[in-house]
C-alpha cells in the first residue's frame, strides 16, 4: 500500500499510473460491500482499518506540485470526482 500511495503522489504527467492507483485502491474499498477475488487476504479480513488508510492516501492526489498550474489542478480535482463516481459501478 505504500507503494501505491508514492504513486499518488508522481506529477500529473504520470496519469496512467495514479489512474491506475486509484483504480487499485477503488477495486480495493469494495471489500466493505463485497467480496471479490484479488483482493489481498489481510484487506478481506479486516477491511476497515485499511480502507481508511487508503482513503487518507488519497489525499495526496490534491498534493501541490512543482509547477502545476491552478488549471491543471482543478481538471484533475474534475477527474478524481468522476473516478470517485465510478465506485458505484462496483
Amino acid at each position: 500500500m505504500e507503494v501505491i500511495c508514492f504513486g499518488l503522489t508522481l506529477p500529473l504527467s504520470e496519469h496512467d499510473t495514479l489512474k491506475d492507483s486509484v483504480n487499485l485502491y477503488l477495486d480495493w474499498m469494495t471489500v466493505l460491500t463485497t467480496q471479490k477475488p484479488g483482493i489481498p487476504l489481510p484487506i478481506q479480513r479486516e477491511p476497515l482499518p485499511y480502507v481508511q488508510k487508503m482513503i487518507c492516501h488519497l489525499q495526496n492526489l490534491f498534493i501541490l506540485r512543482y509547477n502545476q498550474h491552478f488549471e491543471t489542478k482543478f481538471a484533475y480535482t474534475l477527474i478524481f470526482a468522476l473516478l470517485c463516481c465510478n465506485l458505484k459501478n462496483y
